[in-house]
């Protein structure tokens, strides 16, 4: 992968990692489908069912620690229309309110493992999530996500969010899902009004997942060619869709 170092804009707070965490050793085509939507008896949910994910039919799935640099290149480069990337791979960090300060809980990677997996990493994501989440703690979570979410996850994970309001979520997305397709884009206005912030990668969200969730080896991150200009086109297609 080649590309000049280039200029970002002005760097958004991420969240913190604790002493020794950072630089550790894990309109496209049609992403992986199938959303867990039913019990083990086959019966699909409701939203009267206690939570939305409930339904699940098997245990959650434990995230990877790393991704490799390859696959990152591969699955991040921030295109507009991006083909062969068939997979959705979710970089996740989860952080808890203590006494006014955000402490790390966890970090680590989903993603689809092929055309028969059942869940959609969003949805793998909140599986494994709502397995431990406390009602008497206040969380943060942060998704770097390769494809933001279809529309069906996002209402799924906006269900989530208003049955666990001591859940904040921000979701930082490499590309855009079909952007094109209303039904997406009803989704991805559904999460803003849900509370979720929803926004596009740039340069220093590429470096942060590099360093926290890329077996790099020592490598440093090269960005790639319109790495920039491709995040002002998909800031500006987000921007036209939420608002």
């Amino acid at each position: 992968v080649t590309g000049p170092c280039c200029p970002c804009p002005s760097p958004r707070p991420h969240p913190s990692l604790p002493a020794g965490k950072g630089s550790r050793e894990c309109s496209g085509p049609t992403r992986v489908q199938g959303l867990c939507s039913a019990d083990a008896s086959g019966n699909s949910s409701s939203e009267d069912s206690p939570s939305v994910f409930t339904f699940l039919s098997f245990a959650p799935r434990n995230p990877m620690k790393w991704l490799d640099p390859q696959t990152f290149y591969f699955n991040f480069d921030n295109l507009q229309y991006a083909y062969g990337r068939y997979h959705c791979y979710l970089c996740f960090q989860v952080e808890r309110e203590v006494n006014g300060s955000l402490v790390h809980v966890d970090m680590g990677v989903f993603v689809n493992q092929s055309a028969d997996d059942n869940c959609h990493v969003e949805l793998c994501f909140l599986s494994w999530f709502y397995a431990w989440l406390s009602p008497d703690e206040r969380y943060h979570v942060t998704w770097f996500m390769s494809w933001s979410p279809c529309s069906q996850c996002a209402q799924q994970v906006a269900e989530f969010l208003k049955k666990h309001s001591n859940v904040n979520l921000s979701i930082f997305a490499a590309r855009l899902y079909h952007f094109k397709d209303p039904e997406i884009q009803q989704g991805l206005r559904t999460l803003k009004r849900t509370g979720v912030q929803v926004a596009i990668m740039y340069f220093s969200d590429f470096l942060y997942c590099w360093n926290n969730f890329v077996r790099h080896g020592g490598m440093r991150f090269i960005p790639w060619k319109g790495i920039n200009k491709n995040y002002w086109i998909l800031v500006t297609t987000l921007e036209e869709i939420l608002w």
